[in-house]
């Protein structure tokens, strides 16, 4: 009787041992995943925070200042047009392929 108790905590010691060391593992995948997809178009705000964060690198002069924010701007926009765009022709292919389906 004394050896099956010793051996059946011995086999649990062992699982709870590995369940354990298996967690950090776990966290390090999940942690790890990037969301899919493009990254979100930046605001006004964050295109203002690119600018002095240039500005504070290069020391940008007014006038650089206001047409890299307009470049910046315009640059952004049409990236927001093109991923509108894109995700609708993707939700097109998505319903053609459910009816094929």
């Amino acid at each position: 009787m004394k050896r099956s108790v010793k051996k059946v905590t011995k086999v649990i010691t062992v699982l709870c041992a590995l369940f354990l060391l298996s967690i950090p593992a776990t966290w390090a995948q999940r942690n790890g995943q990037r969301p899919q997809g493009p990254p979100p178009v930046p605001n006004a705000k964050q295109i203002e925070l690119m600018i002095e964060d240039l500005d504070q690198s290069i020391e940008l002069s007014d006038a650089q200042e206001a047409k890299i924010k307009t470049l910046f701007t315009e640059h952004f926009k049409a990236m927001e047009k093109n991923l509108k765009k894109s995700r609708k022709a993707m939700e097109k292919g998505k319903k053609v392929f459910k009816k094929t389906i």
